[in-house]
């Protein structure tokens, strides 16, 4: 600690970690540091990284809990590695370690405030927090949930080499709770072992401000109770996009689980699919409370009630304006994947049970001979031509209790 505090107290443009850190220290904005093994947290100490490391280093650096290491890195990416490892079969649990890699990019208030005292527009709060999170490629074993939260954090994989298996969870697997604006989860797969209860949800959703939050792609197979979830919340331009989610494992999964008052979002060039012959889907999205919804350019099979249900759960009345559906398609008669008994009248590409719901249905069509639209309130049903042809052109409806529909 001393030779660190002197090369502080110095200037040096670059200084070395100290094997164990007692206190508080910080590294200033363009000091580079460098660490000889692994540096060690004692239980109360903090450490401020704000200058960028000497080297992408590719081995563990650090021993210590989540939000003891805070900072900017110099903009540089933060290795979840430099906590766990990079061999994933030394791990029992990479949860901690992504939740201390995600706590990392949380920058102490003392920097805000030196940057507020030299602007006329104030940041707020976790406005200069976040960067960019790597999970190196591996199948790493996620034993307890991850907390991940943060504001501009965005989490990050080498595509479907990285994997994160989750292992006997009972509730959920990674959980966004509190301000998430400009989160992200992108570039990996997320596998669920049969071990996780049937009340499993892979992916919550649990915050009131989600400006620019963003799942994309992510390989996700084995969905129990739901792939991705959203609850109580109160915000906007919420998007998933270019996702791939295959093999249910209940009877009745759902894809996209959506309990929350909330305006703008973006469903965009999804596949919701069985794929493994394990389970069922019981909805690909089953959606409640949300207005301004998009749902375009996506892909379903085999769901059992819809692909796409508008609902009133969430909503208790509430009217929802614009929920426009184009270019999906509904594979329901595919029986391959265990459909080949499959019950007419029901596995409908769209199941409107909201009455008051207003909804846009473009360019959109199912299966020969399946139903293509149910308007249950107003009593529509639309089912596919024999042709393959019969392919919804237009069907409006509004709160009005006015419908119109065009199909060729």
């Amino acid at each position: 600690m001393n030779s660190l505090n002197s090369a502080l107290a110095r200037g040096d443009e670059m200084v070395t970690l100290p094997p164990t850190i007692e206190g508080s220290v910080r590294i200033p904005y363009g000091i580079r540091w460098q660490t000889i093994g692994v540096t060690t947290l004692a239980p109360n100490a903090r450490l401020y990284l704000d200058g960028p490391p000497e080297e992408a280093y590719r081995r563990k650096i650090f021993k210590a809990k989540a939000g003891q290491i805070r900072g900017h890195f110099g903009g540089e990416e933060v290795q979840v590695g430099w906590w766990s490892g990079f061999d994933p079969a030394k791990v029992e649990d990479i949860g901690p370690h992504i939740e201390a890699a995600a706590h990392a990019r949380r920058a102490g208030g003392e920097a805000m405030a030196d940057w507020n005292r030299k602007l006329n527009v104030k940041y707020i709060t976790g406005d200069i927090t976040g960067g960019v999170i790597r999970v190196p490629a591996g199948l790493w074993p996620v034993r307890s949930t991850i907390r991940l939260g943060g504001r501009y954090v965005a989490l990050t994989g080498g595509g479907e080499n990285t994997a994160l298996h989750f292992l006997g969870l009972t509730d959920v697997g990674i959980l966004l709770k509190g301000p998430a604006k400009n989160s992200s989860i992108s570039h990996m797969a997320l596998i669920v072992d049969p071990s996780c209860a049937e009340d499993f949800t892979t992916l919550r959703l649990q915050s009131g401000y989600l400006e620019g939050t963003h799942f994309h792609p992510l390989f996700m197979r084995g969905t129990r109770r739901a792939a991705i979830e959203t609850t109580g919340m109160s915000s906007n331009h919420f998007r998933v996009s270019d996702c791939h989610i295959i093999d249910p494992q209940n009877p009745d999964s759902i894809g996209f689980l959506a309990r929350a008052l909330s305006d703008r979002f973006c469903w965009h060039n999804n596949t919701v699919a069985p794929i493994g012959k394990r389970g069922r889907w019981s909805r690909g999205i089953d959606l409640s409370g949300y207005c301004r919804v998009s749902i375009r350019d996506s892909h379903f099979e085999c769901a059992q009630d819809s692909a796409i249900h508008v609902n009133d759960e969430r909503g208790r009345g509430r009217k929802r304006s614009s929920v426009l559906i184009e270019s999906c398609f509904h594979n329901y008669g595919n029986g391959y994947w265990l459909n080949a008994n499959r019950l007419e009248g029901v596995g409908a590409l769209v199941h409107i049970t909201a009455p008051l719901a207003a909804v846009s249905v473009l360019q959109s069509q199912t299966t020969n001979g399946d139903t293509v639209l149910i308007d249950e309130p107003h009593d529509h049903r639309i089912v596919q031509g024999s042709s393959g042809n019969n392919v919804i052109v237009r069907y409006e409806r509004s709160e009005k209790d006015k419908s119109e529909f065009t199909t060729l």
